[in-house]
């Protein structure tokens, strides 16, 4: 039996690609796309789709709204910005699936670009402020921070 992960992926690997286990997965998907298939054909299947939709409906509304109300900005706007950073966070540069946070100035309110989650909650929590994010960078760098807090 495998133990590492290395050997865990090569025995995945040569597994799944067994034409025994890709016609009993083949066969498997099809029973599943017909019950769903059949599903969505009953009462309850038509109500669930529905919910569904609304549910996709209002938050496509509620992120619609909020770009404009609170950054000023269209649909239209956040595409050409995701393209312009190609789907990846102005900071990190990681893509991300879904959307990206629309990072902006507090004072301004300007917007400054298209950050993940992590690094918006980062800038967040430094509040901004480019002396604590200096002084974040030094400790991290492991730069003498105990020089300034002596006597």
């Amino acid at each position: 039996m495998p133990k590492t992960k290395e050997q865990i992926a090569a025995y995945n690997k040569e597994y799944f690609s067994r034409p025994e286990v890709i016609a009993r997965a083949k066969i498997r998907n099809a029973e599943r796309r017909h019950i769903r298939s059949a599903y969505k054909k009953t009462e309850a299947g038509k109500l669930a789709e529905k919910k569904y939709r609304q549910t996709e409906k209002a938050i496509k509304y509620q992120h619609e709204y909020r770009l404009k109300k609170i950054y000023g900005i269209d649909e239209a706007v956040y595409q050409q910005m995701f393209k312009g950073q190609k789907g990846k966070c102005a900071i990190c540069d990681k893509t991300v699936l879904g959307r990206l946070h629309i990072d902006h100035c507090h004072s301004t309110q300007a917007v400054r670009g298209l950050l993940c989650g992590p690094c918006n909650r980062g800038l967040g929590l430094f509040k901004d402020d480019t002396d604590i994010m200096q002084k974040a960078i030094h400790y991290l760098k492991g730069d003498d921070v105990y020089s300034n807090h002596s006597n």
